[in-house]
């Protein structure tokens, strides 16, 4: 791909100070953009798994809201969890971290023995005791995405799982 130096020289237009202009007009527009910040994260203890017969679907694509002028706010991404055998999408949201918290994201893994195994995200405390969730403050929208499995096949997945509907063991089966 030709440089930007060589498209405005062989134009006539080949100035260090048009060469600098161009440049930075066609710049990406994205770049600079603030991290989005994120809670500490630790791993599962192998305590945490439990055994499943089917893998989650690959992950949504989700948009993040805006960050809330909130202090400390974290994104945490979107997550599938399960309601018995089916997999639920959990949309990614802001949150406020207990104080000293770290987060263990949902995590699937494959034993020697080729069993699959889950488990879902949580909160830990410094000495690894599971706090409560902390209330999400802004909640990334619904994604209307199809979802496929590993061959290619259209997953029902149903609705996006709402703040409510999360099962008390976080949605491991």
């Amino acid at each position: 791909m030709p440089s930007v130096r060589t498209i405005l020289g062989s134009a006539g237009l080949g100035s260090p100070a048009l060469v600098a202009l161009a440049t930075l007009a066609l710049a990406p527009v994205g770049c600079g953009a603030p991290a989005v910040p994120r809670p500490t994260l630790v791993t599962h203890q192998v305590t945490d798994l439990v055994p499943i017969t089917t893998p989650p679907p690959p992950a949504k694509t989700e948009l993040i809201p805006t960050r809330p002028r909130v202090e400390g706010v974290v994104w945490l991404d979107g997550e599938w969890t399960f309601q018995g055998k089916r997999a639920r999408w959990r949309r990614g949201r802001w949150v406020v971290p207990p104080r000293g918290a770290r987060y263990a994201p949902w995590t699937e893994v494959r034993g020697a023995d080729a069993q699959l195994y889950f488990a879902p995200g949580k909160w830990l405390d410094a000495s690894g005791g599971e706090l409560p969730e902390p209330p999400p403050i802004a909640t990334a929208p619904a994604s209307r995405t199809t979802v496929f499995n590993d061959v290619g096949e259209e997953e029902d997945v149903g609705r996006d799982l709402r703040e409510g509907d999360l099962p008390r063991d976080g949605g491991a089966r």
